[in-house]
């Protein structure tokens, strides 16, 4: 394979992977809603690594808030319509 062409190949893995984001950023956004809690809230992050926690998976609040910063856009570019 040549460089070009790996170069493509990494492209397109790269757009697919931010439309499988913007997906999950978007079922995470409904999930939100059903919990009437905002991406932006000031308890969101802990109310969810606390649910995350319940199932018997670590995460920090450092990481939720990172993916819930993201969900507007998300929203903007994926979901509206």
């Amino acid at each position: 394979m040549s460089e070009a062409e790996l170069r493509a190949d990494k492209r397109t893995a790269d757009r697919l992977h931010a439309g499988v984001e913007k997906t999950y950023l978007c079922l995470l956004a409904a999930c939100l809603k059903q919990l009437r809690l905002e991406p932006d809230g000031r308890k969101t992050a802990s109310t969810l690594v606390g649910y995350v926690q319940e199932l018997g998976v670590d995460i920090d609040d450092d990481t939720v808030r990172k993916y819930l910063k993201k969900i507007r856009d998300a929203l903007d570019s994926r979901c509206a319509g």
